[in-house]
């Protein structure tokens, strides 16, 4: 009688507890649903449950990472690297977060890092590229995305990139070329625009224009993070960025594109 009692105690306890792999699970489904805050709350549950689990931590600091918690997602991946220190992936993508703290050295070490443990991967030369990019290193970024298109030719960011970077290096003919290509692999129904005609669209200065209307450098990096962070909005920060670059007053740019409404001169905003 005793011994039914007590299994009857524990029946409810051992039906309704949850398991590390439990919360985990639990984790995706909210990442799935862009519930980065319940995900990180399921997966350091599991975490506490199994502190040893590399995919744990790895799932943790992608939600982290996608809810700009950048410190953090670097945390949980240098955690799942000492787990699995030959894991070209946790390697790309704390790479990424330090480029997101704008710690492109850092960065690129962890790309260079992806690359030796896996150097036919694309996207790992694209983002060391990308890092290289922002921290000047046109030279650098250019043999970058010339990798990754080596290695996967239908993606048209890096054209569009690659054309980026050309440009930085005043090699105008070669970066239109790629901005053609680009246009030509885009299927996102324009949500990308490119440098295919000649115009200075979106942000693609003459050399006199550029000596007439200088940028600072820290805010063109800074408008280049937005982008490519906030895709969902692309086109307000692509005509955010045409209008700082544009030698044009706003008001003049407003009668050219209905689209752009009543924006005013962001250059005076900023104060470039």
């Amino acid at each position: 009688m005793k011994r039914l009692l007590l299994f009857l105690l524990l029946t409810p306890l051992i039906c309704f507890g949850q398991t590390s792999l439990d919360f985990f699970n639990s984790g995706l489904v909210k990442d799935s649903l862009y519930d980065y805050k319940g995900s990180i709350a399921e997966f350091t549950k599991a975490i506490e449950l199994e502190p040893d689990n590399t995919e744990y931590y790895s799932a943790r600091g992608k939600s982290r990472y996608f809810s700009d918690d950048f410190k953090g997602s670097i945390a949980d991946y240098t955690k799942a690297i000492e787990f699995e220190p030959d894991n070209s992936e946790y390697y790309n993508s704390r790479g990424k977060s330090r480029y997101f703290l704008r710690e492109y050295d850092k960065a690129i070490t962890d790309f260079n890092k992806a690359i030796k443990l896996k150097p036919d991967i694309a996207e790992y030369y694209y983002e060391r590229g990308y890092a290289k990019y922002s921290s000047l290193d046109y030279k650098g970024a250019i043999a970058d995305f010339k990798a990754s298109i080596t290695i996967d030719s239908l993606e048209p960011l890096y054209y569009k990139n690659l054309g980026d970077a050309l440009e930085k290096s005043e090699k105008f003919k070669e970066a239109k070329v790629q901005y053609l290509i680009a246009e030509k692999l885009d299927s996102s129904d324009g949500a990308i625009k490119y440098n295919t005609k000649g115009d200075h669209y979106p942000y693609v200065l003459s050399q006199d224009e550029e000596l007439e209307f200088p940028i600072q450098t820290d805010i063109e990096l800074f408008i280049e993070d937005i982008f490519n962070f906030d895709t969902k909005n692309d086109q307000f920060f692509l005509r955010f960025k045409y209008i700082i670059y544009s030698p044009y007053p706003a008001d003049y740019i407003n009668n050219q594109n209905e689209n752009l409404n009543s924006i005013t001169d962001i250059r005076e905003i900023v104060k470039v």
